[in-house]
């Protein structure tokens, strides 16, 4: 790591651990090269990146984290492996094989996306 000025620290060959609250949402960060932004608290690479928590691992051509939100973005050739579908679905409440968050069977005609113009 080398200090570039006042606000800026350049980042060479690093992984970075994130502690959380919870240990399961603890994540690492591995980088080629990277430029942290200190006033901002912005993390960027414009490398190949990879982000893994014990439930995923992402990786991407180049990424921005911002660590005072705990969000960040990922760009180009990104792959991503979620080691729990199951369990990712429950948290984002997202719908797989017809079955909502809630463990409620929908029927296909409930489970079929709704044009603008049929709704009413």
């Amino acid at each position: 790591m080398t200090r570039v000025d006042d606000d800026e620290l350049f980042l060479e060959k690093t992984a970075i651990n994130v502690y959380a609250e919870k240990k399961e949402e603890d994540m690492r960060i591995d980088m080629k090269t990277g430029t942290y932004f200190m006033d901002e608290q912005i993390l960027t690479s414009t490398e190949r990146s990879r982000v893994s928590r014990s439930d995923f691992q992402i990786e991407g051509d180049s990424m921005v984290y911002d660590t005072k939100s705990a969000q960040g973005k990922m760009v180009g050739n990104v792959e991503m492996i979620i080691f729990d579908a199951s369990a990712a679905s429950k948290k984002m409440n997202i719908q797989t094989g017809g079955e909502s968050a809630d463990g409620v069977q929908k029927t296909p005609a409930e489970t079929k996306p709704v044009k603008p113009e049929e709704k009413k």
